[in-house]
Formats: C-alpha cells, structure tokens, sequence
C-alpha cells in the first residue's frame, strides 16, 4: 500500500514520509481477482495533507488515470505523489512520485516505476513482472515471485476489493525494487473517524511488517483506515518514525469510473 521524520529529517527517517506520503501499503494478497467488482476507476482522485505532529509538513495525491496497454496487457495507470510543503521545503524538499500500470483482469503490477527526491536523497528504480514466468526484473536483477506478488502502490488498489471484517488476518506477499518479502495485515476493529473531506465510517487495518521490510522498513507501527463500505477508500494514516509519527490524511476526494471488465459492474459508472 514495496514501497519503503524526525526533527531534523534525516533520510534514514525519511521512508516514513515516503511510505505514508504516498498512502503506499504494503497489502498484496494471495487468490485470484478475476470477476471481482473493482471499486475504483479512472478518474479517482484522492488528496491528503501531511503532518508530522502538530505540524503541517506537506501534501500527497493518488489518482487513477486512463487505461493504457502495457505488454498487451489492459493496465490501469495509478500515480502517488507527495510534496513538501513551504515551511519544510525551506530545509527538507520533497517530491516523490510512484507509479503502478495494474493489469486489469488480475489486478496484478505489469510495471512499478519509483522516483523518490527527499533532500539530497535521490532515487530511481524500475521493476518489470512476469508473472507468468515467476520473475520481477529491474536494470540489475531479477527476482523470483509468486504468481500474486503485488508492488505497494498495487496493493493498495487491490485490498480494496476485498471483504474486509474485523479480526481477519491476510498473509502476504510484496515486493520492492531489491527484494521480495511478506508480512501479515490484520483488520483490527472499525471506528468513526472525521476528516476535513467529511465523517466516515472505517475499518482499521495494521500491517505487520517482516523484518525485512525493503523499504518500508520503519521504526514502529502503521495503521490505515479504509472507509468500511463497498469502495473501501484510504481516508487516514498512521505511521510511527523513530521520533513521534506521520498522518495523512483525506481533504479532498473524487470518485472515478469503475474499471470493470466487459460490462464493468455496480457503483460510480463504468468504463467505456
């Protein structure tokens, strides 16, 4: 929901704006996703304000586009992004960019581009999946997957779809520019929560990361709450750093177009 403050913003701490900037839970799910409803579709457009603390340190959008072809492949193109606002710009510039072309059939990554700029960080990675032949490549290696092996920003989309009841607990499998890795997300209750894009009703899901977390590798705990209706939208997170922790959460949202397959399904429209 794959992709990986403190007062000084160093960038061994930095992944956490990284991770949470961008909304990007780590939460491939093993099973297929043919024929299930997708609650989301081009034209979604979802905004966050950052804090760290009390402060306001930036912004952060993800938004579906249109659907392209990728290696023959029908794929929707989903982009994050994340910026530093004034106030932090002035001593710690952010401008971060993940994308993710999904595979509409099986809501599955054909390729995840990662272009990070925290400070003086600079980061670039590719990562290509065939999943047919159970490999992820990027310019220097190729890794070994599962044939539900999900990148981050995927992820997240493809949680989405899922029945998601308190005390279920899914385990996992992702996958980062560098390494493959799995970890385990619990639903752990719902709850009411407001935000200045309006009041929802949530369910609160808390992944836990292994001990190799590639680059979500963090300090302390995550926590996402997904509106607990059929289009399970990402309103608010939490992450813990070294010192205090990061919130994101939902100013503004615009729904898309259902990315149905064939006839599409139910809710906000379906695609042409």
């Amino acid at each position: 929901m794959n992709p990986p403050i403190r007062t000084t913003l160093r960038r061994t701490d930095a992944g956490g704006w990284a991770a949470l900037a961008g909304l990007l839970m780590v939460l491939a799910c093993a099973g297929p996703a043919v024929g299930l409803p997708r609650p989301f579709g081009t034209g979604e457009r979802l905004t966050f304000d950052i804090y760290y603390g009390p402060l306001k340190a930036g912004t952060a959008q993800m938004e579906v586009g249109d659907r392209t072809l990728v290696r023959g492949r029908e794929c929707l193109h989903v982009v994050s992004t994340a910026e530093s606002g004034p106030v932090v710009s002035t001593f710690f510039r952010v401008r971060d960019r993940v994308e993710s072309w999904i595979d509409l059939e099986h809501l599955r990554p054909v390729r995840y581009e990662k272009h990070l700029r925290e400070g003086r960080y600079e980061c670039d990675h590719v990562v290509d999946f065939f999943h047919d032949q159970g490999v992820a490549r990027t310019a220097n290696e190729t890794l070994s997957i599962s044939e539900h092996t999900r990148d981050a920003l995927s992820s997240l989309y493809w949680v989405r779809t899922l029945d998601l009841e308190p005390g279920r607990r899914v385990l996992l499998s992702s996958t980062s520019p560098r390494r493959s890795y799995d970890l385990a997300v619990e639903v752990t209750h719902t709850e009411r929560i407001r935000t200045p894009a309006g009041e929802f009703d949530c369910v609160v899901v808390e992944p836990q990361l292994a001990e190799d977390g590639g680059i979500f590798k963090q300090k302390g705990r995550m926590w996402v709450w997904l509106t607990d209706d059929a289009l399970h939208l990402p309103v608010q997170m939490v992450s813990e750093v070294a010192i205090g922790s990061i919130k994101a959460v939902l100013v503004d949202q615009t729904l898309g177009r259902i990315a149905g397959l064939g006839d599409g399904g139910t809710g906000h429209g379906t695609d042409d």
